[in-house]
């Protein structure tokens, strides 16, 4: 996992396991463009979708998604392209604003 985004991916779990962060690596079978990763902490859930650099674009397909996943579900969803983007995400998302990750 030396590619940039099994970096973050790597990153992203170990947060995880540090922070008793339940995640699942995500597929929704036939559909294009669903994010990466499903992480529940006590009642609250966020999506990442994990990108492998700097302002990585999302493909159309992913855009219409994520805007679904918004609108239609409610999710939270975050596009993170790195360490410190993957903890902001859980931050906001799953402790409230919180740093939790600060000395991660």
């Amino acid at each position: 996992m030396t590619t940039p985004e099994g970096l973050n991916t790597k990153a992203l779990k170990r947060l995880c396991s540090e922070l008793g962060i339940t995640a699942f690596k995500m597929s929704f079978e036939g559909t294009v463009g669903a994010p990466d990763w499903l992480l529940m902490r006590r009642g609250k859930h966020i999506l990442i979708e994990l990108k492998a650099r700097k302002n990585g674009k999302l493909s159309r397909p992913q855009e219409r998604m994520i805007d679904r996943l918004i609108d239609d579900g409610g999710f939270e969803v975050f596009v993170c392209d790195s360490p410190e983007s993957i903890k902001s995400a859980i931050n906001r998302g799953l402790f409230g604003g919180v740093n939790v990750t600060e000395d991660l």
